[in-house]
């Protein structure tokens, strides 16, 4: 009788056990595929989605470029999760400075690179393709400039993609206050981690450049959010 008993008792534990197991699964929200994956600094993000009270405005989603010709088909600006991860940095501190910033030009698909060399063959304002792409193809490089709290944007030292030599970092020949514009955003850019180029005072380039490869367009491989 107490064998029966103990029998009849272990039973009904292990059926409790299997039952509460398997209802864990079946309850569980995240399927396990979706648990094993994290988001990664390779990942491209899309900019205004992530990085709140940016603005976008790409000069080459218009004509009003250097070429005279719409090169994107799309307004959305995209770049590496690492590289925008850097820049949502940028962005929190010059809000806290009454400023907000606005996206010139970020990941740039290859194919646009070589229109670009094209049209202005001068490899100290435009990357050479024959020699490897622009860092905007490997999604860590960005044109930016700095507008007030109600959008208006800052002088800067030149207009934005205009070769000449006001536009470099020697701010000796602008306005005092043009060169403390550019001064101010390339000092935050240098503290959060980018290298600025010395042509151009817009541009930026994540200083982990090394771990992105040039890519092609981002909305063919659905960006994480």
């Amino acid at each position: 009788m107490k064998n029966n008993v103990f029998r009849f008792t272990f039973t009904a534990i292990l059926f409790c056990l299997i039952i509460n197991i398997g209802g864990c699964g079946e309850n569980s929200k995240t399927p396990i595929g979706k648990q094993l994956l994290s988001p990664i600094d390779t990942d491209y993000v899309n900019l205004e989605e992530y990085i709140p009270g940016i603005h976008i405005s790409l000069a080459y989603y218009t004509t009003n470029n250097f070429t005279g010709q719409k090169l994107y088909s799309s307004p959305v600006a995209y770049l590496r999760r690492g590289t925008a991860d850097k820049l949502k940095s940028v962005s929190d501190e010059v809000t806290r400075d009454g400023c907000r910033l606005v996206i010139l030009d970020a990941y740039r698909p290859p194919e646009v690179q070589w229109k670009m060399w094209e049209k202005y063959p001068d490899s100290r304002f435009v990357a050479n393709p024959h020699k490897g792409h622009s860092d905007h193809s490997r999604g860590c490089a960005v044109d930016l400039t700095l507008a007030d709290e109600q959008g208006r944007q800052l002088e800067m030292p030149s207009g934005y993609d205009q070769f000449d030599p006001s536009a470099d970092r020697n701010y000796s020949d602008v306005s005092p206050a043009r060169g403390a514009n550019a001064r101010y955003l390339e000092n935050i850019m240098i503290k959060n981690g980018f290298h600025p180029a010395v042509t151009e005072w817009w541009h930026f380039v994540d200083v982990d450049r090394e771990k992105y490869d040039v890519s092609q367009e981002p909305e063919q491989r659905p960006p994480v959010s």
